[in-house]
């Protein structure tokens, strides 16, 4: 399929859309809930956008445009279909790694997403606080 009939598709496009949207809150270290709070709309609601259930109207767009402050053009990127490699440091394997996650939080109820993005919150809550813990401490002559 050309890129005009890929652009027609209009479910394919809401994917395509929704995925760079996530990408981008991911790459910024946000989480659902805060790019949702900023976007002045509910997780859910946030959710089936990042999945290409639901449209993005020109309102949102703007939104994105204002919170991301970059150029709008990447949210259509066809070809950016999550080739994350190059936008995560650490390597293959950690780009491998995060891409499974994201695979196989796609076919997760936002019930349970809310759950792993929990997880997650608390691992690096505990990261942040051994990492403090270390700095703290004076270091031994």
């Amino acid at each position: 399929m050309d890129e005009r009939g890929l652009m027609q598709n209009k479910d394919f496009l809401d994917k395509i859309i929704g995925g760079n949207i996530a990408k981008e809150r991911i790459l910024r270290n946000m989480s659902r809930e805060e790019l949702a709070e900023l976007m002045d709309i509910n997780v859910a609601h946030l959710g089936l956008i990042e999945r290409g259930k639901r449209g993005v109207v020109a309102h949102t767009f703007y939104t994105l445009w204002c919170i991301f402050d970059t150029p709008l053009e990447g949210l259509f990127d066809i070809s950016s279909e999550t080739n994350l490699e190059e936008h995560f440091a650490g390597g293959k394997q950690l780009a491998d790694n995060r891409k499974k996650i994201m695979s196989l939080l796609t076919y997760l109820s936002e019930e349970k997403i809310e759950l792993v993005v929990d997880i997650i919150k608390a691992i690096n809550r505990m990261e942040t606080k051994s990492k403090k813990n270390v700095k703290d401490k004076p270091y031994d002559e």
